[in-house]
């Protein structure tokens, strides 16, 4: 009985107070934000950016005469001095300079620093805010109690409830054939999309998740931490939440640039999502992991144009749409075709 008031308290908690302290920004929120960014093969990538009052941000990229190509984004906003930095859980997926009396976001590369380049990476803040409704495969923590379902992805951490429809009912019944007690938290997978409903109680309006595909739902209780055990260094979780860096494309050994951060990949397990940078561009997209099978998929990249390492880069993302599975020998990494043939070799980088 305990442990059941327990969970009642968590959930109510969840729903009503924010997991930080929401961040402060030189404009009213919310606020939009949008611009086309430089494309390296197609005419811009079109960028929308939400900033909320709560401190989450909702981004979406849509690269220009490539239908199907946009992707969203969820995550947390902070300012440090005059940047702006958006956060996927704990890692970092963009950061921009807040530019004085405009207002204008500057994109920045990887590195908070500058990008050296006389072509506009400039987003423009919106006078009148402009929704969005993101979509997007995301993992959170659900559970269902009293009629009420919730959904907190690890990505902003801010509980929100669960429209009981599209996909729900397949959600609900393997919530329900697993719980071990009433409001039980456990892990799930989904394909959602993230709505304005009003207010279950009181006045205004709240985010809820619509279930448009349910994926899985996992034994575990929390959010994934990006951290291996020592015990595991043979399994597939080696491989997970891991910076990756490249060391050998084909039979063409790879040395890493000294100033700018180098080819490498993560393999982030609490979404199956992969981040990480092509030597220019930042990339993203998916995988999947089964034993000594991998797989890339919808893999995208923010597509700048970068005067040296663009053949490397173009080669490598072309080879890792060819990855069928893996083999780890110590800190190397060794990525490999249906055949059996190695196509890429990276080194996992050393830990602070």
């Amino acid at each position: 009985m305990l442990r059941r008031i327990t969970a009642i308290l968590s959930l109510t908690l969840a729903a009503s107070t924010p997991l930080h302290a929401a961040p402060t920004f030189p404009l009213p929120l919310p606020a939009s934000y949008a611009g086309t960014l430089p494309c390296a093969d197609c005419p811009g990538i079109d960028t929308r950016l939400n900033l909320l009052p709560d401190g989450q941000f909702q981004l979406r990229m849509t690269y220009q005469e490539r239908p199907g190509s946009g992707f969203d984004q969820i995550g947390l906003w902070t300012t440090e001095k005059d940047k702006l930095v958006l956060k996927e859980g704990d890692t970092v997926v963009e950061q921009f300079q807040i530019q004085g009396k405009t207002h204008e976001l500057l994109k920045l590369d990887m590195e908070g620093q500058p990008i050296p380049s006389k072509l506009n990476y400039a987003l423009q803040h919106k006078s009148v805010y402009q929704p969005m409704k993101p979509r997007l495969t995301m993992q959170g923590l659900f559970s269902y109690f009293a009629d009420a379902a919730r959904f907190t992805p690890c990505a902003t951490r801010q509980s929100m409830p669960v429209r009981m429809e599209g996909d729900y009912p397949a959600l609900e019944r393997a919530y329900m054939a697993q719980r071990k007690e009433p409001g039980m938290v456990l892990l799930a997978s989904v394909d959602g999309q993230i709505l304005r409903q009003p207010r279950m109680e009181g006045e205004g309006s709240e985010q809820a998740l619509k279930v448009v595909k349910f994926i899985e739902l996992g034994e575990a209780s929390a959010c994934p931490i990006a951290d291996v055990p020592e015990d595991k260094t043979t399994s597939a979780a080696a491989l997970e939440d891991r910076t990756w860096n490249l060391i050998q494309l084909g039979d063409m050994p790879v040395n890493a640039p000294k100033d700018r951060p180098g080819t490498h990949l993560v393999l982030m397990s609490k979404d199956k999502r992969v981040a990480g940078s092509g030597g220019c561009n930042r990339i993203m997209g998916g995988y999947t992991l089964d034993g000594a099978a991998l797989k890339f998929s919808k893999m995208a990249s923010t597509m700048m144009m970068c005067e040296e390492s663009m053949d490397i880069e173009q080669r490598f993302l072309k080879a890792l749409d060819q990855v069928s599975g893996w083999s780890l020998d110590a800190d190397v990494l060794t990525l490999k075709d249906a055949s059996g043939q190695a196509l890429l070799k990276l080194r996992a980088a050393t830990q602070p």
